[in-house]
């Protein structure tokens, strides 16, 4: 009898994982171009807020990465990391390029530790680490097979690898390290990827900040689209099954398929930045309401101020909030200002050189 009550207890429990799995599976958002509803994307429907920072001519400089918090915004510029405050007035250079002690031999991956006040610097297979007042704090070896870039979360140093449309693939997606002992804590091995010619080479991974510390992680090849930083990797979010998916057998018509850019999320939306049919094209799901809004320009009209309309570039949580950030050239801006019919504006605009450096465009987001 006690047999029976055992196994008929398993049974049950069996049975209540099981569902509890298929509600956990069922929760995840599906991303589908079929539930994409054509219509015109305002920024007062998500955001609340409109910011201008114009970095200053201390340094020019082309960005190539950018990192902020609610004091400082951070700049990797190829052969220079520099430091701003949130007014875009220039602080200091952290580090410097060359092959000494603290140096790095280009900068175009960073990572923030925001609560620790450190600094990330991708050098080749090496992590250098420096403090936000720009004290070169060690370097950690990262033994991972083509790493191209690195994201921080929850204490943990990630190193990204390549997955791109080839033969040869690499034999792990991304690894986790111990941002401080340097431990390696996980791999994750790349598997059931083949191709049949190398004739294309696109990168096809990226990883950005996302809610609660963590980061997505994602790639062409795979259809979830995983949470990383939590105790255990979570599916964040799933492409749906369909034609329109890019994959190692149809990569010659590319331009026919959803070829995703790039894509972010905030607790509220989900954005999905994407090519298809020829067209760069931005789809953003609202949680709440379950829409899926889709522009066929890719941008987002600016009925705040109306001076340029919102094309993204990335999402920084700062604290609470959760802004989008759009980077635009000194000339374009001008331009557009010039072009203004509010006086404060046009002024701005007359100020404005065509070579200084990028402005800043963040759109804090609703809640």
């Amino acid at each position: 009898m006690m047999k029976k009550r055992n196994l008929l207890f398993a049974i049950i429990l069996l049975m209540m994982t099981a569902c509890e799995n298929k509600q956990q599976t069922s929760d995840v958002v599906e991303i589908h171009p079929d539930n994409f509803m054509e219509t015109e994307m305002k920024l007062t429907d998500i955001a609340e807020e409109l910011e201008y920072i114009q970095l200053d001519n201390t340094r020019l400089m082309r960005s190539w990465q950018i990192k902020m918090t609610d004091k400082y915004i951070f700049v990797a510029a190829r052969d220079e990391l520099l430091q701003f405050d949130r007014n875009g007035t220039f602080i200091k250079t952290i580090g410097s390029k060359g092959q000494g002690p603290g140096e790095f031999s280009s900068c175009t991956n960073i990572a923030l530790d925001v609560e620790g006040e450190r600094i990330f610097v991708r050098n080749g297979s090496q992590a250098l680490t420096y403090s936000f007042d720009g004290k070169f704090l060690g370097k950690m070896e990262l033994p991972l097979v083509g790493m191209v870039d690195i994201a921080y979360a929850k204490g943990n140093l990630y190193g990204i690898s390549m997955v791109s449309f080839t033969q040869e693939q690499l034999p792990h997606l991304w690894m986790k390290t111990d941002s401080r002992s340097g431990e390696v804590l996980q791999e994750k091995a790349n598997t059931g990827i083949e191709f049949d010619t190398d004739e294309m080479t696109l990168r096809c991974n990226y990883t950005c900040a996302s809610t609660n510390g963590t980061i997505l992680y994602y790639n062409h090849l795979n259809d979830t689209i995983f949470r990383l930083g939590n105790a255990q990797d979570e599916t964040a979010y799933l492409f749906g099954q369909g034609d329109f998916r890019l994959t190692p057998k149809n990569m010659q018509h590319a331009e026919y398929h959803l070829e995703l850019k790039d894509i972010w999320d905030s607790d509220r939306y989900l954005f999905v930045d994407y090519r298809m049919e020829k067209k760069r094209q931005l789809c953003i799901h609202d949680k709440q309401t379950g829409t899926f809004s889709n522009d066929t320009d890719g941008e987002i009209t600016n009925d705040m101020d109306g001076i340029l309309p919102f094309k993204f570039h990335s999402t920084h949580f700062v604290g609470k909030d959760c802004y989008m950030m759009q980077i635009v050239s000194a000339e374009d801006m001008k331009e557009a200002l010039l072009a203004s019919d509010d006086p404060k504006l046009k002024a701005w605009g007359e100020k404005m050189q065509f070579d200084d450096n990028d402005i800043l465009v963040l759109a804090k987001l609703k809640k």
